[in-house]
């Protein structure tokens, strides 16, 4: 068996990937590494999106991500620390088949990230683990309140066969979700049911502290998972559930703590209304119902709108 080992390097201010592993690579370490403000690409079209600090795609495997220090705090983009996907194309630059990543490991990281940057993406992998992380935004939950210090996420995950666990994640948007309900990223299949673009799908998400969140845990849809043993504190809504118009899979929420946060954890609920296809709409008058949809990125649940 052939290893390729990437340890030790310290990188600084690349426009790009500072370390990319491609076109069905195997059993790589990348390890011990210092990434400082790296990916800083433009973030203006799907393939800007890709990049990051670390990236793995196009059928790579068995590729250990370990104990990197990637500080992004001075990036000004809303890319992500370390990136692992399947890009566009039907083979690879080698001939191969354009297919995703599968059996990953990335593990005790630590990833700082500024106003907007994002911790991890991982998409439409197999076997993927995700487990002692550190990733910091630049949000807060301040009282009742969320400054929208970091409009991103922690981590996104979908698949199947993720573990995402034993994460601390603090300071963004979203804590911990799979990709779907963001409508940025055009290449997710937004809107459009698929297990393998929700949170898991099957998978486990146990263990983790998140705080200072918006949204702590968001499995919107929802796919076979479990979810249980997190620490939710400080957030403006802990966890939200299958509050989806999308067709959902049975999930076992079991063992989550909820500390300091404005709402209590929202599971099974239906809270994004919907006006009726052809309905009437509301234009002037008094005692009158209009319905909105909270798409978890702008209206806080209890927001007071006063209309003239």
């Amino acid at each position: 068996m052939f290893l390729a080992q990437f340890f030790t390097h310290i990188i600084e201010s690349y426009y790009n990937e500072a370390i990319h592993v491609e076109d069905h690579s195997s059993n790589i370490i990348i390890s011990g590494n210092t990434l400082v403000t790296c990916g800083t690409d433009a973030e203006q079209t799907p393939t800007d999106l890709d990049r990051g600090g670390i990236v793995v795609t196009s059928g790579s495997s068995d590729i250990f991500i370990t104990n990197n220090v990637l500080d992004h705090t001075a990036n000004l983009n809303k890319l992500h620390g370390i990136v692992i996907k399947n890009i566009n194309g039907v083979v690879t630059a080698g001939g191969r088949p354009m297919v995703a990543p599968r059996k990953c490991l990335v593990s005790d990281n630590i990833i700082k990230c500024g106003k907007n940057y994002q911790g991890i993406w991982i998409a439409n992998v197999t076997d993927a683990t995700v487990r002692g992380n550190r990733i910091a935004g630049a949000g807060n939950a301040v009282g009742a309140d969320w400054d929208d210090g970091n409009s991103g996420s922690g981590i996104k995950i979908d698949g199947t066969g993720s573990a995402v666990d034993a994460n601390t994640v603090s300071g963004f948007r979203y804590g911990i979700r799979g990709p779907v309900v963001d409508d940025g990223e055009v290449d997710q299949g937004v809107n459009v049911w698929n297990r393998r673009t929700a949170l898991g799908n099957p998978g486990n998400v146990t263990g983790n502290r998140i705080t200072d969140c918006y949204v702590g845990v968001v499995a919107v849809p929802a796919a076979s998972l479990t979810i249980s043993g997190n620490t939710l504190a400080d957030c403006i809504r802990p966890m939200v559930v299958e509050e989806s118009e999308q067709p959902d899979e049975p999930s076992a929420v079991t063992g989550n703590f909820a500390l300091r946060c404005r709402f209590p954890l929202e599971i099974g609920g239906k809270l994004i209304l919907l006006r009726t296809p052809g309905g009437s709409t509301v234009t002037a008058g008094v005692a009158r119902v209009i319905q909105i949809q909270d798409n978890l990125r702008s209206i806080l649940p209890g927001t007071v709108i006063t209309f003239s």
